[in-house]
């Protein structure tokens, strides 16, 4: 029975050859994106499945307040002092601290800048690591260190390492390692290595107590003031404790141990299980990526499925006299319906294997493009596949097949349906469907795209493109030649300007000082802070309001340890948060930072307009600028318009004459945006290409829709041609017809687009004004396309000899 089905089907699908392939390549093409999104958040959510205690393994991050801090509310960090505290209060929970800090690590002849990650010991009994030498016992004190065997092979060229040292330099010391264990590389599906924002990956962990021997002042057991994203803590529980009792206890513990300025920086610590540790990367840009993508992936498949359900009710409209024969001949509705299911079961098998094929072609540059190792795993997902094309072929089946086989023999053998409006009604709820979700799709990649286009043009309030800045200089060694690098680099001929700082545009750090109007005060407001010297504001165009620009001729305008007084600069948002009137006003007035009981008094020397520092989906903080040696990490040099790719190579030779033992680590300014703004324009691809997926797939169907209709009305054309009709009433008579569901789409699109639009808007300091033109740009466009689509149609039709559409049937 079921092998008559088939061959019915096959036959069926070869008399209409042309609506057979708009429908397997439209399902094919929805199952594909359906599969890919669903695989790809699969694989981002099941990171780390690796280590035995996942599941009870959680991390503790920051929710800060959206004011003072980054446009990010919730940082993936929180602080060092943190879990000393915990392994006090909570011995029953195994607590550890995993912190990235970039070092200098020095062999006998080779220096390498290096991501190390300092642990503590309980590390190793959360992540159960695969040891090729020694163990996680081998860790027992500072000073110690854990290599992968790719580390080991890059540092001493072999993997028998255990027992090599290597040095740490610090700004004015140097660590000697020894190397404890080896471990196998950690797998690409682990969050150690799902950096998108770089290339780092999970090679050194070093003893956390070795930070005491290499930076002093970072006092990690004890110092609250240190709070970074790359701080991370990780909590491992005996299974039985909720997420709700650990996010509780975790957050008295803090609002009783930290001090209040940190309070007010941070509001509270939020605990969350490891499996979301890796998707805080996609969350960065402030919107779930991978959670949208999973439901676009999904909506497409829906498009696909009414793409298939309209066409199919449409063309089997041909076929209710076979239907009403094969009735008089005996068969009952039952029969019918299985035969039908049976039909559209088997075009969406078909679909399947085109659908894996796409798959599989479409793994590859994903993974080389994000640094991922997606591999399809057909065993695993064989129920998921099996289930996806039976759930498929009911949803897409059922009302075409219901259709066909309500009618009784005697109506259906006279073609009654076809000749009245039955399926009519439900053929334009799903050509609006269809546009409804397109529209959304296209308005809202439309406003995406322009709001990137806003933030790149923003951007050129930088001379990002003169602008090359040289990293990692926080070493005494450096420091100590500053001055002789400064001069050798304004000989060079295109170097217009060099400045020293602690950070330059669009790096996204979180130094934070809480600073008060009142001398003793426990309350202010958090500022960031940065040092520069008297160049950063002229390299960067960053124009004085009030006031003066720090004087290299004035050695008063330089803090220097131990001064009671320094001299600062703050931006126009300062002066309003601080409660001065003017920003002349604030000229010569005094701060304070630090302990209320000892504070540090400021001097405000001068005001500087507001510029987006931190990155431009951030809204402006308020800054506070002080020229201070110490703490310098750039360089940055401004080089002449049209400068010549020569004097790179004369920085490059420069530096190693310098400092040959310190490898030169530099990037243009507008390669830092690029950096900083990647995940931005990725989510910006993604919608887009889904967006352009579901416009196809929306007119692809309309494409085989208006094929199939006109051919239907072949003979009523042909009688309105001999009576007189033209072309010009032929053409827009059939485009009224399926305008009619495109237009009414768009009034429960256009909310639908301008709610989304809205929300995405919302994580921007700076939006655009032009989100109601968008919309209606994608509603037109999509109009537009919908009639060209069928006016190829329109026009075939119009333009036959009437006298053979009288031939017609």
């Amino acid at each position: 029975m079921f092998g008559s089905y088939i061959k019915i089907a096959l036959r069926s699908l070869s008399k209409n050859k042309l609506y057979a392939a708009i429908n397997l390549i439209g399902l094919a093409l929805g199952l594909a994106v359906y599969l890919i999104s669903g695989l790809i958040a699969h694989y981002e959510k099941n990171h780390d499945h690796m280590f035995e205690n996942r599941d009870r393994t959680y991390t503790v991050s920051s929710y800060n307040n959206p004011l003072n801090n980054n446009a990010n509310v919730e940082s993936s960090g929180t602080y060092m002092a943190l879990q000393p505290l915990m392994k006090v209060q909570m011995p029953e929970l195994t607590v550890a601290r995993g912190l990235d800090m970039e070092v200098l690590l020095q062999t006998d002849d080779k220096g390498f800048y290096e991501q190390a990650k300092f642990i503590d010991p309980e590390f190793l009994d959360i992540f159960n690591f695969d040891y090729s030498s020694g163990g996680k016992a081998s860790l027992t004190g500072p000073n110690q260190a854990i290599l992968t065997e790719e580390m080991a092979v890059k540092y001493f060229g072999t993997v028998d390492a255990v027992g090599r040292r290597f040095d740490i330099r610090g700004q004015d010391t140097v660590t000697s390692i020894l190397v404890v264990a080896i471990i196998k590389e950690v797998a690409v599906d682990s969050h150690f290595n799902s950096d998108l924002m770089g290339n780092d990956r999970l090679g050194l962990m070093v003893h956390i107590k070795t930070i005491d021997t290499i930076w002093d002042f970072l006092k990690p057991d004890t110092n609250w003031g240190w709070l970074s994203s790359r701080y991370h803590s990780y909590i491992m529980t005996d299974g039985a404790v909720s997420l709700n009792s650990l996010n509780t206890r975790v957050n008295q513990l803090y609002m009783q141990s930290a001090p209040k300025r940190e309070l007010d920086v941070v509001s509270k610590l939020v605990v969350r299980p490891l499996v979301d540790k890796n998707l805080s990367t996609w969350f960065s840009v402030g919107i779930p990526v991978i959670d949208i993508m999973e439901y676009l992936g999904l909506l497409i498949l829906v498009v696909a499925i009414v793409n298939y359900s309209n066409l199919a009710t449409a063309q089997n409209m041909g076929r209710f006299k076979e239907v009403g024969l094969r009735k008089t001949l005996g068969a009952n509705r039952k029969q019918l319906l299985v035969q039908f299911m049976v039909e559209c079961e088997s075009i969406v098998c078909m679909a399947m294997v085109l659908a894996l094929v796409l798959v599989e072609l479409s793994i590859q540059p994903f993974n080389a493009a994000l640094g991922k190792n997606l591999i399809i795993d057909y065993v695993a997902i064989t129920p998921w596949v099996l289930t996806t094309t039976v759930l498929v072929g009911l949803m897409a089946g059922s009302y075409p097949a219901y259709m066909i086989t309500k009618m009784s023999a005697s109506d259906a053998i006279k073609n009654v349906a076809q000749k009245g409006r039955s399926g009519s009604l439900f053929r334009n709820i799903m050509i609006g469907v269809q546009f409804v979700i397109s529209i959304v799709m296209l308005a809202m990649v439309l406003v995406v795209t322009s709001q990137n286009n806003e933030m790149t043009k923003d951007s050129e309030i930088f001379p990002k493109s003169q602008v090359m800045t040289l990293s990692r200089i926080d070493d005494q060694a450096i420091m100590d030649k500053k001055e002789t690098l400064y001069n050798e680099l304004m000989k060079l001929a295109d170097v217009e300007n060099v400045s020293f700082a602690s950070q330059v545009p669009f790096v996204n750090q979180n130094w934070t000082w809480t600073v008060s109007k009142v001398k003793g005060e426990d309350q202010g407001v958090s500022m960031n802070n940065m040092h520069g010297d008297p160049n950063f504001l002229d390299l960067y165009d960053i124009p004085i309001v009030a006031g003066r620009n720090f004087d290299d001729k004035n050695s008063s305008d330089e803090a220097k340890s131990g001064d009671p007084l320094a001299k600062v600069i703050i931006n126009e948002k300062a002066v309003s948060l601080l409660g001065f009137e003017t920003p002349s006003e604030a000229l010569g007035q005094s701060v304070y930072v630090g302990d209320p009981k000892n504070p540090y008094e400021l001097s405000i020397l001068g005001v500087m307009e507001d510029r987006n520092v931190l990155g431009l989906q951030n809204h402006v903080k308020p800054f506070i600028l002080r020229w201070r040696e110490a703490n310098y990490n750039y360089v940055s040099i401004r080089l002449r318009k049209g400068a010549s790719s020569q004097t790179i190579d004369k920085i490059e030779d420069l530096w190693k004459q310098l400092f040959p033992k310190n490898p030169i680590e530099w990037s243009f300014l507008d390669s830092r945006f690029e950096e900083n703004f990647k995940i931005m324009k990725a989510s910006g691809s993604i919608l887009a290409g889904f967006a352009t997926l579901a416009m196809t797939l929306a007119l692809f169907g309309l494409f085989g829709l208006a094929a199939f209709m006109a051919e239907q009305r072949t003979k009523e054309i042909g009688l309105r041609k001999i009576l007189g009709a033209g072309i010009k009433q032929i053409v827009p008579m059939l485009l009224l017809q399926f305008s009619k569901p495109a237009l009414w789409s768009m009034l429960i699109a256009f909310p639908l687009a301008y709610y989304s639009a809205t929300r995405y808007l919302e994580i921007f300091a700076t939006r655009i004004d032009s989100t109601i033109f968008l919309i209606v740009l994608a509603c037109s466009f999509s109009v537009l396309l919908s009639w060209l689509t069928i006016s190829v149609h329109a026009l075939k039709v119009a333009r036959e000899n009437p006298i053979k559409a009288l031939r017609y049937e």
